[in-house]
């Protein structure tokens, strides 16, 4: 357990044992068409990205995409770049999909919930970025809808536990644990878990653990860019629940026992 929104580095660096599937096409039932619309939202995947969780070719995610991407055109996109800087570059603040696409592959049945895309880890779905449910007593970071765009929304507990959409859930405690085994390749029955490996990797590769910090419900916001806290479905008691800690410039994976009223981030599980 570490002390939350505090910085440490660890002295130790381990090898890492991964095996990552990506999953939009195979595992939600979307179609491949709607399955890259999904993909093209998540600004950290590149273009490859996008075509290997679809299980598609790069004509078949350029054929999805407008032929005018802001002052770039879609011959000029590059698959290798990720999305977050070809938008920035072409001047736009997503990929345009193509004219009369659907757009209800990218939201839950309330119009003010993005989805954005799946990644599968091991045996789980998780959503590919953190919650943004416009839901009642939710938040942005500092209260600047950028900060929602880029890092989700902020929950409190009660807040939290209604706010992934139907067919998802916030992970209990157990269902963390399974994530960080599954990243640092161990296996164990202690619980909550920490893992000394984990965050390096969640951080870099398709979960896109991004350090969205937390508040406080008298308004007070700390830690963006520096940690990621996260819910858990798992109460420590009437006050407290536990919640999962990333930090910058540190490869491990943490929990914590935090108030409910505190803000933090939703990742949701699929049922």
């Amino acid at each position: 357990m570490k002390n939350k929104f505090v910085k440490i580095t660890l002295a130790a660096t381990l090898v890492l044992a991964l095996v990552f599937t990506y999953s939009c096409f195979s595992d939600s039932g979307l179609s491949k068409n709607d399955c890259i619309r999904v993909e093209l939202g998540v600004k950290a995947n590149t273009l490859d990205d996008v075509a290997a969780a679809c299980n598609a070719t790069r004509g078949e995610v350029l054929s999805q995409i407008q032929n005018n991407v802001g002052s770039c055109s879609k011959n000029d996109l590059d698959f290798d770049k990720p999305i977050k800087d070809i938008t920035a570059s072409c001047g736009v603040s997503e990929i345009p999909i193509i004219s009369g696409a659907s757009s209800s592959s990218k939201r839950s049945s309330s119009s003010s919930c993005d989805i954005g895309g799946t990644v599968v880890i091991g045996t789980q779905t998780w959503m590919a970025k953190n919650l943004n449910c416009n839901v009642a007593g939710s938040k942005c970071y500092g209260n600047d809808t950028g900060n929602c765009d880029k890092y989700g929304r902020l929950y409190n507990f009660e807040t939290a536990k209604k706010a992934c959409p139907k067919g998802w859930h916030i992970p209990s405690n157990a269902e963390w644990d399974k994530l960080y085994h599954s990243v640092d390749g161990t296996s164990g029955t202690e619980s909550p878990y920490e893992s000394e490996t984990a965050g390096k990797v969640l951080k870099t590769q398709s979960f896109a653990a991004l350090l969205g910090g937390g508040g406080t419900a008298d308004g007070n916001f700390m830690g963006v860019g520096e940690n990621g806290a996260w819910w858990s479905a798992s109460e420590d008691d009437s006050n407290n629940a536990y919640s999962r800690y990333i930090y910058d410039g540190d490869d491990a994976a943490y929990w914590w026992k935090d108030d409910k009223s505190y803000l933090l981030s939703v990742r949701c599980l699929r049922d």
